[in-house]
This record gives structure tokens, sequence and C-alpha cells, in this order.
């Protein structure tokens, strides 16, 4: 059984678990493609509904709860817990992820990291939380001490955007991609026959796929985009194009 069937499968159970429990169940923490599959295969299930959250709005990473049509459970009732560092440390995202895999935690427990100027946020499972507290005691050769914090103290980091004004031969996905960041046409179609760009978050592996207004690009090593709008054509039947790529 691949990933994928291993996902589908674990989504019934939890739709069977919550008719036996009659209350919500709760997923582990699921990347924005599995969430797009959690979303679309409860329709399968008659009076099942379900909602995602992952600590707050802007969460990548979050929770999908399964529950019966109405009774959409609080943020609260999410298994989550917030791990604040009392240190201000120098270091990357993967330096804290790596840290904290080094411990055999799973990383379907672990959901956004953020690095602030003055402290590490960690949004956990909250059945690993006070593991964190106690074991996570080094990042990067650097000493740090991580206590739980209310998750109404957690900090929102709003995503931060640079607006690009481009212009594109054609819609197609080589293109695109190619204007965005800065690569040669060979460039682009060996990323997307490499299966290094993603579209909504679904891997795609035809250069000459069209892209449309609202589509989230992203293209491993290189970022991530968001095809805005459309304003018109050049005299030369170009598409000019507003992009906003993330930063």
């Amino acid at each position: 059984m691949g990933e994928y069937e291993f996902f589908i499968s674990r989504i019934e159970d939890m739709a069977l678990l919550s008719d036996k429990k009659g209350g919500s169940v709760f997923s582990s923490f699921l990347d924005p493609s599995d969430q797009m599959v959690g979303g679309r295969e409860i329709g399968r299930y008659k009076g099942k509904d379900c909602s995602f959250f992952g600590g707050h709005i802007y969460t990548e990473r979050k929770i999908m709860s399964i529950f019966k049509e109405g009774h959409e459970p609080e943020e609260s009732e999410y298994p989550i817990k917030v791990l604040k560092s009392k240190e201000a440390l120098d270091v990357r995202h993967q330096d804290v992820l790596g840290s904290i895999l080094s411990l055999s935690v799973d990383r379907s427990k672990v959901g956004d990291i953020n690095i602030l100027d003055d402290h590490i946020e960690i949004f956990v499972y909250d059945t690993i939380s006070e593991f964190l507290v106690s074991e996570l005691t080094k990042i990067g050769g650097n000493n740090v001490t991580f206590y739980e914090c209310d998750i109404n103290e957690a900090s929102v980091i709003e995503p931060k955007f640079k607006e690009l004004n481009i212009i594109v031969p054609s819609m197609r996905l080589d293109a695109v991609i190619g204007n965005i960041f800065k690569l040669s046409r060979n460039e682009a179609n060996m990323f997307v026959k490499g299966g290094k760009v993603k579209i909504n978050h679904n891997q795609v592996s035809k250069p000459a796929m069209t892209v449309k207004v609202g589509d989230m690009i992203s293209v491993r090593t290189k970022g991530r985009a968001i095809v805005d709008s459309e304003s018109g054509q050049t005299k030369k039947g170009n598409t000019k194009l507003l992009v906003k790529k993330f930063v």
C-alpha cells in the first residue's frame, strides 16, 4: 500500500471512529497536499464534515478533524501545544526540525516552526509536548530551554510577498516558472520533469500544462509564488501577469 492509499484508508478509519465515539476525531499534522486530499475525500462519507487547524489561521501544517455535520470542534479542542524558547537563536528551520527528529519524534507530530527575533515557537501534538520540553535542549550546537505557552500567546505570522509584474509568451508552466524564478527554458523543463514543481500542492510533470490565475506554484529550492491576476496582452500578444512571490 502506497502513501496515498494509506492516507485514504486512514481517513476512512477516522470517519468510522467518529461514528463510534459520537464526537470529533483528529489526525496528525498534515501538509497542504494531504489537507486537499482529506477535504475532498470526506465528501464520500454521508453526514460527515471536516475542518483544519494548525495553531492559527496562517499555519501551513494543520490537523484535520472529522465530525458529524454541524458539530465542528472548537479550536481549543485540537490536540495542539505551543513550545516557546527562552532564548533567541541564530538557526534555520531545518536546524530546529533536525534536532527534534533526532529525538526519534515522528514528523507528523510537529506543525509549523517559527524562528523570530527573540525566540522560537514550535507547534506540536499534545502527546509530545512534555517530552520535548524535557529533551529538546540543544539546537545547532546552542543550548536552549523550551516551555509550554498558551496557544493564544503564539505569534501569528502572516505570509509576506513581493509583487512581480511579468510578461510571458504563453501560460505554459515552463514559461511562467522560468520568468518568475529566472530559469532558462531548459532548466524550467528539468525542474518540472524532475518532479520538483507543484501547482496547488500537487506535483506536476508536464511542462506544457496551462497555469491559471489563482494557482500557487512551488519549485523546490527556488521558492513559491501565486499567480494573482492577468492584466491584458502586449502589442506582440504576450500575457501580462501580476505575481506574488513568497519572501
